[in-house]
């Protein structure tokens, strides 16, 4: 589903891109579907380079409706994004000063789409078929030449070293990160209706389409907040000074950022974090399993008075 992708510019220029782990997703075309299994269809995206279980699916989104688009903000410890927290014990008295004082977070922002349906998935090589449920993020993250550590290197980030990809999958895949770092992650509803957020969904994947891995991340200029903002630009009807920029404060803070584009933050719900969220999922889960055990041994205590009964008869 990704063929062979070079790094498009810099000093990495030609080199071959690892489409193992970073890819971006797109449209299938109508000629491509019957390869697949799939029958064309109005009620749903055909998605090729889905996320899901640290793998890439074919993925059929269900149309009819979006109940509600979400932005997630996630908190990231700048210490721990750029590897720094080595220098935090440095003997030199001003760079454990300077680690002191350096921000303490910075900000990754992504779109969540929760369908009134569950999503099915196509293995592209089996084509055998799983359902999970019907809610997506849409992610921006770096692309690296193939064979190089997987560590972020704030430095490249500013030189062109890595390309950007724009993968959307489940929301399984990419609330992974938040849960296991403990990086907090707060969730607001956006005030759209299905119509306005099949739009941005749509306007998400044809960008993603259109440049595959062919624009260079950087750290300022092209990340999640500015693929974020640049598709609300887009839906809003709002035509900024060129692309979304973090150079500019309009696109640095999430609330800030949302309010510029017509929408009243203090009026958006707030929605429980990704930990409180999977908290409250594993607490439901656990009282299904309790239920669930409970009403196994009732079924055996049931069979065990059963077959006493019937040896009494025997008798």
């Amino acid at each position: 589903m990704q063929l062979e992708t070079k790094m498009p510019a810099g000093p990495l220029k030609g080199k071959v891109l690892n489409t193992v782990e970073t890819r971006s997703s797109r449209y299938l075309e109508a000629t491509e579907l019957e390869k697949f299994g799939i029958e064309p269809s109005a009620d749903w995206i055909a998605v090729a380079n889905f996320k899901h279980d640290s793998r890439y699916w074919v993925a059929l989104l269900p149309k009819t409706q979006i109940l509600r688009t979400i932005v997630q903000h996630e908190i990231i410890n700048l210490q721990e994004a750029f590897n720094l927290k080595k220098f935090a014990k440095s003997p030199v008295k001003g760079v454990k000063s300077l680690m002191k004082h350096l921000p303490l977070a910075i900000d990754h922002l992504q779109l969540r789409f929760q369908f009134n349906e569950n999503i099915t998935l196509v293995d592209p090589q089996s084509l055998d078929r799983v359902t999970i449920p019907g809610d997506a993020i849409f992610y921006t993250t770096r692309a690296q030449v193939a064979g190089e550590k997987a560590d972020f290197n704030p430095v490249a980030s500013l030189r062109d070293q890595y390309a950007v990809g724009y993968p959307l999958g489940s929301e399984e895949e990419f609330t992974r990160r938040p849960l296991i770092k403990g990086h907090l992650t707060k969730q607001w509803e956006l005030p759209l209706d299905a119509a306005e957020s099949l739009k941005l969904l749509e306007l998400g994947l044809e960008y993603s389409t259109r440049v595959g891995l062919s624009e260079m991340y950087h750290l300022l200029e092209n990340t999640c907040n500015n693929f974020t903002f640049f598709i609300l630009d887009k839906l809003r009807g709002r035509k900024p000074a060129g692309r979304p920029s973090l150079k500019r404060a309009d696109n640095l803070a999430a609330l800030h950022g949302l309010k510029i584009r017509g929408f009243d933050t203090k009026k958006l719900v707030a929605l429980p974090s990704v930990q409180e969220e999977h908290k409250a999922r594993s607490r439901k889960t656990h009282k299904a399993t309790r239920a669930l055990s409970a009403s196994q041994r009732l079924c055996r205590l049931g069979f065990e008075m059963l077959s006493k009964t019937t040896r009494m008869i025997e008798f």
